[in-house]
């Protein structure tokens, strides 16, 4: 039986989490995963309230880093959200 999709993935960008989404990648194909996605917390405007989300001048290096996942293990499914 195929193992289903973990779609609860997050960087270190989140302030909460470590290793890089090519790290996840490898992980996922080697455990079996057909497919996973990354779910960081979305930046917000404040960034002084609170410790667990990415802030807003990082969206754009949040994206690179999955995309850059997506190329380097193209027969594993890799979503990108918020």
């Amino acid at each position: 039986m195929p193992l289903p999709p973990d779609y609860h993935m997050h960087t270190p960008l989140c302030r909460h989490a470590s290793g890089e989404p090519v790290d996840y990648a490898r992980r996922a194909l080697e455990v079996g995963l057909s497919e996973i996605g990354f779910s960081d917390h979305n930046p917000m405007v404040r960034d002084d309230f609170d410790d667990w989300h990415m802030r807003i001048d990082q969206l754009d290096e949040y994206v690179e880093k999955v995309r850059k996942a997506q190329k380097d293990h193209s027969t594993l499914t890799i979503k990108l959200a918020l």
